[in-house]
């Protein structure tokens, strides 16, 4: 038995089928709309004077997981090796007899 799935994107504004998702952020926030391309156009056309009006937004870099911390913590230093741990002798070869 075979299923298949199909998945329909509908304008959110009127339900027509064969929307496109589109992002846009408005007040520090981001939103998700799916829109048909005529909704998509009328969308680019109310915002078109104040996006004529404002400027790029230069990307914020905010400290993530693996950002570098501020404050230096001191670790303690590190010992050498004991020589007496671990053999450092240097290996012999044995050499094969040629006959």
């Amino acid at each position: 038995m075979t299923t298949t799935t199909t998945t329909v994107i509908t304008d959110d504004l009127d339900g027509t089928h064969g929307a496109g998702s589109y992002t846009f952020a408005i007040g520090g926030r981001a939103y998700d709309i799916d829109l048909t391309r005529e909704h998509y156009a009328e969308l680019v056309a109310a915002l078109a004077p104040y996006v004529a009006a404002g400027r790029p937004a230069t990307a914020r870099r905010t400290p993530g997981r693996n950002a570098i911390p501020t404050r230096v913590t001191h670790l303690p230093a590190q010992t050498a090796p004991d020589p007496v741990a671990f053999d450092a002798t240097p290996r012999r070869r044995r050499s094969k007899a040629v006959g």
